[in-house]
């Protein structure tokens, strides 16, 4: 179960904090980057993936506006 706060989460916008949407057309996906360790994650978008470059982006928002949210509520 979710607190009150994350259901409440706008995953429209990924927000304020440590994680940032880029695009990378060369590799055909939407990059979740963390701004210090520069870890990444991929959302893949095209023909294998069966999804759209704008779900991609959805998908990589919603991700970040998450990531963004847990890191705010950490203690």
């Amino acid at each position: 179960m979710l607190p009150v706060d994350l259901r409440r989460l706008d995953c429209t916008n990924p927000g304020r904090g440590p994680w940032k949407v880029v695009p990378d057309v060369r590799s055909r996906s939407i990059n979740v980057r963390h701004q210090r360790s520069r870890f990444i994650h991929r959302v893949y978008y095209g023909t294998r993936t069966e999804r759209t470059q704008e779900e991609a982006e959805v998908q990589a928002t919603a991700l970040c506006a998450v990531l963004n949210a847990l890191k705010s509520k950490r203690p």
